[in-house]
């Protein structure tokens, strides 16, 4: 359900007009964007300080929710990757073959792939 928007109109000095879009410029976001959260602060009983530290942590979570989402991306893909299954039996019995105390090198009857010979 989509929601309209509706104008409301406020006389200002022109000084006051000047502080609000100071104040908007140095949080990078419009004018009216910087009223909203003025007057919310107000009615949540918050400082213009703390309104000001509440929305960069937002802008931190949201920026770290995509780095996660590349990450997860990332890791999809690697998972959806074709595996070689004989390089990666041959790959772990060579791993395995220099530690004979956790498995017995005996046990590891993996001929080297001919893909892997040349390697």
């Amino acid at each position: 359900m989509a929601t309209s928007a509706v104008r409301f109109h406020i006389v200002l000095s022109p000084d006051e007009r000047q502080a609000w879009n100071s104040g908007a410029a140095r949080l990078g976001v419009p004018t009216a964007e910087y009223v909203r959260r003025a007057v919310a602060s107000f009615e949540a009983g918050m400082t213009p300080d703390e309104l000001d530290q509440l929305a960069n942590l937002a802008d931190e979570v949201e920026q770290s929710a995509s780095r996660m989402t590349a990450m997860i991306d990332n890791a999809i893909a690697a998972v959806d990757r074709p595996m070689d299954e004989v390089a990666m039996q041959y790959r772990a019995a060579e791993r395995l073959k220099d530690h004979p105390l956790l498995f017995n090198p005996a046990l590891l009857d993996f001929r080297k792939p001919k893909a892997l010979a040349t390697a």
